[in-house]
């Protein structure tokens, strides 16, 4: 994927993570399961993607900030 522009890498990211969300019915609140759905999503977004860490939280509505706290609390 990394062969992609990133404005094509950030549309086809955020295209999937509506399809998931539509597909596992996955709410926007802290509920234990979005949770780990939003953790494991944005994990691979930074291990396979390009895209900034705020580009990665717009697609899942939350801030940069926590998506670093998501790839930090993996390691």
């Amino acid at each position: 994927m990394k062969d992609l522009t990133v404005i094509d890498q950030f549309l086809m990211v955020k295209a999937f993570w509506r399809e998931l969300e539509s597909k596992y019915s996955i709410g926007k609140g802290r509920s234990r399961d979005y949770v780990i759905w939003r953790h494991a999503f944005s994990v691979a977004c930074v291990e396979n993607t390009t895209l900034s860490l705020m580009k990665i939280g717009e697609t899942i509505n939350k801030d940069h900030a926590s998506i670093t706290v998501s790839y930090t609390h993996l390691r």
